[in-house]
């Protein structure tokens, strides 16, 4: 009878292994996905400030982000995207970016840095720039679902010198940029 109970031990300790990771943590209601789009940004050469002072066309990109969880309240955050920005030119954009979000369930503060590479076509000229960019900005993450994001974004152009073989030839972007984010997180 003893042998039984002790041969049962290992299979109840099991099950209640599994119990307990299928019961969910209320801290843990955090989307993990995210798609939205991007108003000024990183996506290009003109963010949102530039378009307000500067009349340029802002560059408009669609994200998809994937969150992955440090603890309660530190996560990464990767994202892809692709973005147009209508002018003379045609032009876009194809940002990735790694942030740190740290702060409270919906109200999250996030630092990133990330790369676009750009391509810009008119007639039968094109051009070509990898720009560095970084990010300081604010979040909301909805219980629903919206998100919302507004940032500036500093942004060092390699002005076209990376594709040309010049790659020490790099100039830093002038003005304030900036960009606003509406989407929904899953």
């Amino acid at each position: 009878m003893r042998r039984k109970a002790l041969a049962l031990i290992p299979f109840i300790l099991w099950f209640g292994f599994i119990n307990a990771q299928d019961e969910p943590d209320e801290e843990k209601y955090i989307n993990r996905n995210g798609v939205y789009v991007e108003f000024g940004g990183n996506g290009g050469d003109h963010g949102f400030i530039g378009f307000l002072d500067m009349n340029i066309p802002a560059m408009i990109t669609i994200n998809y982000e994937r969150i992955v969880p440090i603890n309660k309240k530190k996560n990464v955050a990767f994202r892809l995207g692709a973005g147009y920005m209508p002018n003379n030119w045609t032009n876009y954009a194809f940002p990735f970016e790694v942030s740190y979000l740290f702060g409270a369930k919906s109200h999250v503060f996030e630092m990133g840095i990330g790369l676009s590479y750009l391509a810009s076509f008119k007639n039968n000229s094109s051009s070509e720039a990898l720009v560095l960019f970084g990010r300081i900005g604010y979040r909301y993450r909805g219980k629903k679902g919206l998100l919302l994001r507004a940032g500036f974004t500093p942004v060092v152009d390699f002005d076209r010198a990376f594709f040309d073989g010049r790659i020490f030839d790099v100039s830093f972007a002038n003005g304030l940029f900036a960009g606003i984010s509406i989407g929904y997180s899953f």
